[in-house]
């Protein structure tokens, strides 16, 4: 119950708070609303949440021994998250090809997983704001709301599951209160407790029971690992990544992440076993900016997050304004001088960062280029608008939707191009990848809807073609007789019904028998002759 009312006071108190000064419209979209709260916590003293939530999760506090009384049925009321979980599109991208999963909606394209990431590198920007944790940040608490649309609309995720969410105090660090402890039963043998990857290596213990520290300073490192493991589910998938998180434990090399738009230093430093080289989220915002091909809404939003700490990095503006005809939209590129992205000022530089300087300096070169095309795109458009006035034939509403849309169109395959060298992964092996999937699935398709003819379906073929004008005579009569094997098959189920029926009476009858004390045959006899002669008066 308390977890309920505390994940409930997060959202309404922190996430969802319009009158707190770290609140962001923008941010608080990416997570779930709690709308009520009727967990019986409210009506306790003291009033105030933080001094609430102090006296619960102290050290000093016994949940056995000094818990309150609480309503029989504690809950908290949500707004309706519609679509379906992160993970479950995941783990249909490995799962064997069945011809009933063409009903299911498609796997993830490589947009939609960098723009997955970019959303999931805002949210935890977002948390950072408030100094909490999520803890329990994987694809299953995660709902894909909305897919990538035919037009060019992206998709939207939100963050789901407050339950374990924490804020960083000093003092929770080592806490043994139950309501500050998560995650005590991990299962008794090494296999089960890999299935809790996304826990950070501090926080892991080498058997079942509490884990040795709730979590580890800076604030954002917990749910950073978590994320770099979300990564490599959506790389290779989630029984691949526990195999390589051992792998990596061992001084393994991290696999080619470029696909998803990150570097691959970036994501070893996500998984690093030293909590402050872990990355900020805010610098993975960054870098997913510039290689995420956002409208100008998204672009507005992802440039509301927080900066990154001590960071210079080339920059790509996506501005909206109208022109003359008020049909263009003008796009800038601001290319500054690049250097890799620096870590935050509470992280040190990783040793080995600038040994993949060439990876990073590559995607703001790129994004210049499609910022570049983009420009030409909408130039393009706006100059078809200007033609149109010219003419005299002005653009009534359904002209101007249509030149928007070929817009967008233009713009996507500008943002394409630019980047097909740089994620040349996801751009003709997946595209043949898909073709050889789908190649494969209307073969399976074809040999399952194509079916031999039976073999009384084949005699009666064979005796219509070879008997000539007597073809109908003959269907005729096995028509008959296919009617006659109906009947006798009824025949003997109705035999098959009276004999159990008969067979049950005797059952029934042998147990008033055995009631009345009769060992049955011959004392079953004489009872029944004693109760004749009574009957006729004869004593």
């Amino acid at each position: 119950a308390f977890s309920m009312h505390r994940e409930a006071q997060w959202s309404i108190q922190c996430l969802h708070n319009p009158s707190d000064p770290r609140y962001s419209s923008d941010g608080a979209s990416l997570f779930a609303k709690y709308l009520e709260d009727h967990t019986g916590f409210m009506e306790l003293p003291p009033s105030d949440f933080d001094a609430k939530r102090k006296f619960y999760e102290s050290p000093l506090f016994s949940w056995d021994r000094d818990a309150p009384q609480l309503p029989n049925r504690s809950y908290c009321v949500m707004e309706l998250v519609p679509g379906e979980t992160l993970q479950t599109p995941i783990d249909r991208e490995r799962r064997p090809y069945h011809p009933s999963l063409q009903r299911e909606p498609p796997i993830l394209s490589s947009t939609e997983k960098r723009m997955v990431l970019h959303y999931c590198a805002r949210a935890l920007d977002y948390l950072s704001r408030f100094t909490l944790l999520h803890r329990d940040f994987r694809g299953c608490n995660m709902h894909l709301v909305k897919r990538e649309g035919k037009d060019g609309s992206p998709c939207q995720l939100v963050v789901l599951d407050l339950g374990v969410m924490l804020r960083a105090d000093n003092e929770h660090i080592l806490s043994t209160n139950l309501a500050v402890q998560a995650f005590r039963r991990r299962g008794e043998t090494a296999e089960q407790r890999k299935r809790y990857d996304w826990l950070p290596w501090e926080i892991r213990a080498d058997g079942d029971g509490p884990p040795p520290r709730n979590f580890s300073q800076p604030s954002w490192s917990f749910d950073v690992f978590s994320y770099g493991v979300l990564v490599l589910h959506m790389l290779i998938g989630k029984s691949q990544t526990r195999v390589l998180m051992d792998d990596l434990a061992l001084g393994s090399e991290m696999p080619d992440t470029s696909s998803l738009g990150l570097p691959r230093d970036l994501v070893t430093r996500m998984l690093d076993r030293d909590p402050l080289r872990r990355p900020h989220p805010s610098e993975i915002v960054k870098i997913l900016q510039t290689v995420v091909p956002l409208s100008d809404k998204v672009a507005d939003l992802a440039s509301e997050q927080s900066p990154v700490p001590s960071t210079t990095a080339e920059t790509v503006s996506v501005k909206a304004g109208t022109t003359g005809t008020g049909t263009g939209t003008t796009v800038a590129a601001s290319a500054a001088a690049t250097a890799t992205p620096a870590a935050p000022a509470t992280a040190p530089s990783q040793a080995g960062a600038p040994a993949a300087a060439d990876e990073v300096d590559a995607v703001p070169a790129a994004a210049a280029a499609a910022a570049a095309a983009s420009a030409a795109a909408s130039t393009s458009t706006s100059a078809e608008a200007a033609a149109a006035n010219q003419n005299g034939s002005s653009p009534n509403g359904e002209d101007l939707e249509k030149l928007k849309r070929k817009e967008k169109r233009l713009r996507a395959k500008a943002v394409a191009a630019a980047f097909g060298d740089l994620h040349s992964v996801s751009s003709d092996s997946e595209l043949k990848k898909d073709a050889k999937r789908n190649k494969k699935g209307e073969e399976r398709d074809t040999k399952h809807q194509a079916r031999e003819p039976s073999s009384s379906e084949q005699r009666s073929k064979a005796r219509n073609g070879s008997s000539g004008g007597n073809g109908e005579r003959d269907s005729n009569k096995e028509r008959d007789r296919d009617r006659r094997r109906d009947r006798s098959r009824d025949g003997s189920a109705q035999k098959d019904r009276r004999r159990s029926r008969n067979s049950r009476s005797r059952d029934r009858e042998r147990e008033r028998d055995r009631d009345r004390g009769y060992r049955g045959g011959r004392d079953r006899s004489r009872s029944r002759s004693r109760s004749r002669r009574r009957e006729r008066g004869g004593g």
